[in-house]
């Protein structure tokens, strides 16, 4: 998805955007803590700047509200 909105940002913004970045669903705590060194490398690899919990908050406020 954010590779798709890329484009778009870059045309709007015209070139002046920061870097995109990906609030990821996973924290310290809880089950998601054993995936979050593959999950920040899938993204960062994807030239994003990652954010986890409780940084992330996308995930933090966001998802956990709605899903």
């Amino acid at each position: 998805m954010a590779n798709r909105l890329l484009p778009i940002l870059k045309e709007n913004l015209n070139g002046e955007y920061e870097q995109l970045e990906i609030h990821i669903d996973a924290g310290g705590r809880g089950p998601t803590k054993t995936v979050i060194k593959e999950l920040i490398g899938m993204v960062v690899g994807n030239g994003f700047r990652a954010k986890t919990k409780p940084d992330a908050y996308g995930a933090s406020v966001v998802a956990d509200r709605y899903t």
